[in-house]
């Protein structure tokens, strides 16, 4: 007898997204040696509920299926959207049922690593089942490029507090600004797990720059960062630059506010991926404050109290502000920056991008090349 699957309708998926479906899904389980046959077997339980077609898409009509082949639905289709150790959805509105049924097979699967739901149309509702549930499975990487409608609360994403175990994240393209850039800074201030974090191609000005360059005196996981095609200035891209560099200061009061703030935050939250507050426990030098330089994903960066001279992140390899500076206004700020004799960056840090920024010229760029990798100016 052949097997009769809905047709997949965006509308009565998500219509179908109800407390008991939610039960029934969360309730199943999976065998963990068929990923699309344990997600199959979640849409038979559900009456009326469709198969989406970027996880599974059918490729024999019921018609042209041999008798044999009818006592295995799994052969009707095809998981094309599998690929390395991960899942692909993109390009089709993903409902939130069929989320929810992706994310419960998941955890039968340590292999699978990698989720992308690229221009995939999730909502801020679809953000809550992934902070929820993602948890849950052995995702490390996700993909939500091009989701235009997710600024309420993606930080949720990568709160340490909903046990979040990501270690990349990409965001392109997907609307955020300065609002939702200063909750992601709060989120990374107690997250020692995300070791990369793409903003490309979003609405940050110069507000968000400045909180995300503060952020890394903080967070020392963030290895790569990529913050191209958005509306930073030079002033934004100074304050990356001494972030990074072996020595910035004296903070402002302010500044030092922040800091201890971020500090008791780090020491009382469990959930930091990393030793909290210092890191590794090492001696302070007399009138030093902060952990080992050395230490954990999360310390504030030591401080000498009597000049109130800080030493730079010694964890980010690279920087991307590339495509920026529509608004530049001072490139010979970001020269003399450079060229100073004084200036010089933490031995982790590989390359800043400014590639592509209005008024930073062929010359330019090759100065901060020149200066990031120790190069001495023959000028």
């Amino acid at each position: 007898m052949e097997e009769i699957y809905n047709v997949w309708r965006y509308e009565v998926n998500d219509t179908l997204y109800t407390d008991e479906t939610i039960a029934t899904i969360t309730a199943s389980n999976g065998s963990g040696k068929n990923f699309r046959q344990d997600y199959l077997d979640i849409v038979r339980s559900i009456p009326g509920l469709g198969i989406h077609p970027n996880i599974i898409p059918r490729t024999k009509k019921i018609s042209e299926i041999k008798t044999d082949d009818e006592k295995n639905p799994a052969l009707l289709f095809n998981m094309e959207a599998s690929y390395e150790n991960g899942l692909r959805s993109k390009g089709v509105v993903m409902d939130n049922s069929t989320l929810l049924c992706i994310l419960v097979v998941l955890q039968k699967y340590d292999d699978i690593t990698t989720l992308d739901l690229a221009d995939s149309q999730l909502t801020n509702q679809s953000i809550n089942i992934l902070a929820k549930y993602l948890p849950e499975t052995s995702i490390t990487t996700l993909n939500l490029d091009y989701n235009k409608n997710i600024n309420d609360n993606c930080e949720n994403l990568i709160s340490a507090t909903h046990g979040s175990k990501l270690v990349s994240i990409s965001l392109r393209g997907c609307n955020l600004n300065d609002d939702t850039i200063k909750r992601i800074v709060e989120k990374l201030w107690i997250n020692g797990s995300l070791n990369e974090l793409n903003l490309f191609n979003n609405k940050i000005s110069d507000a968000g720059g400045h909180l995300l360059s503060r952020m890394l005196r903080y967070n020392h996981s963030i290895k790569k960062l990529y913050l191209g095609s958005n509306h930073m200035s030079s002033s934004s891209f100074i304050k990356f630059a001494i972030a990074v560099s072996c020595e910035y200061g004296p903070i402002s009061s302010e500044e030092k506010e922040e800091r201890n703030k971020v500090c008791k935050l780090q020491e009382k939250n469990p959930f930091t991926g990393g030793d909290a507050g210092g890191g590794k426990k090492g001696k302070k030098g007399k009138g030093k404050k902060g952990g080992s330089h050395g230490g954990g994903p999360l310390r504030i960066d030591e401080m000498d109290e009597e000049t109130g001279i800080c030493k730079g992140n010694d964890s980010l390899i690279f920087l991307d502000l590339s495509y920026n500076g529509q608004i530049i206004d001072d490139t010979n700020s970001i020269k003399e920056y450079f060229s100073s004799d004084e200036t010089k960056f933490c031995a982790s840090l590989k390359k800043i991008d400014f590639s592509y920024c209005k008024g930073i010229n062929d010359g330019l760029l090759k100065v901060i090349s020149d200066k990031i990798n120790g190069i001495l100016s023959s000028e």
